[in-house]
């Protein structure tokens, strides 16, 4: 997986994970907007609809955020149970 060149929608991104991580994602999200690395669009929808995609100053990231998912997935074929530790300190987190 490697990030693509698209928006991508909240919705998405936070379908399956706990309210805390949601808050946090959020926040993290607003911070990048207000340092100028992604743009905000939200669509006069119902439900709403958010999508983030990023800036000319965020695509010089590009080969960074790449080499990163690049690394994650890596972990993840190297060792499967990654993804369960993640979950597992998300749910104590949540609590």
């Amino acid at each position: 997986m490697s990030l693509k060149r698209t928006n991508t929608s909240i919705q998405r991104a936070t379908a399956h994970h706990s309210k805390y991580h949601k808050k946090m994602l959020s926040q993290q999200l607003r911070e990048l907007e207000h340092d100028g690395i992604i743009k905000r669009t939200l669509y006069d929808e119902i439900p709403p609809k958010v999508e983030y995609s990023l800036t000319d100053e965020g695509e010089t990231l590009r080969e960074v955020l790449d080499l990163m998912c690049s690394w994650g997935n890596a972990r993840i074929e190297k060792d499967p149970n990654a993804v369960n530790l993640y979950k597992e300190h998300e749910k104590k987190l949540s609590h």
